[in-house]
């Protein structure tokens, strides 16, 4: 089972909830909200491993929160992973999203077996990174 957590920031009721109970039943602790306002109160007082929004309306704001260092999203470490979900895939908001620092894009409507193969493969180049850190500042 995994220790992982993942914020879900999704506005939509039903693919919240789907993704929540999916994700539990993988392994995962979930935080849930279902605004930007809600992720960043939960932001505030836990430590996501990896946050999963779905941008529309003020969610891309919180990628923008999230990798500035400002605020209360400000507190979350400048490494941990975003992945985007998006009904928009066109080349344009591709790159706005990587621009923003997403760090995976995920076509809304997801396949969830491709999406959970996603936050995997994220969220260990992830520890990879953070591993690589560690003994580098160990060798010092």
């Amino acid at each position: 089972m995994s220790t992982h957590t993942i914020l879900v920031a999704e506005e939509h009721d039903a693919t919240r909830a789907f993704l929540a109970d999916n994700l539990v039943a993988d392994g995962y602790q979930v935080l849930i909200a279902n605004d930007r306002a809600k992720a960043v109160a939960l932001l505030s007082v836990h430590d996501p491993d990896l946050i999963l929004v779905d941008v529309n309306g003020q969610t891309l704001q919180l990628v923008d929160a999230v990798r500035s260092g400002e605020g209360v999203a400000g507190r979350v470490d400048s490494n941990t992973p975003v992945i985007v979900l998006t009904a928009r895939s066109d080349e344009l908001q591709r790159i706005r999203v990587l621009e923003h620092g997403g760090d995976d894009i995920v076509q809304n409507p997801f396949s969830y077996p491709e999406l959970r193969a996603r936050i995997a493969a994220v969220l260990r180049r992830s520890e990879m990174r953070r591993g690589n850190s560690r003994s580098q500042v160990l060798s010092s």
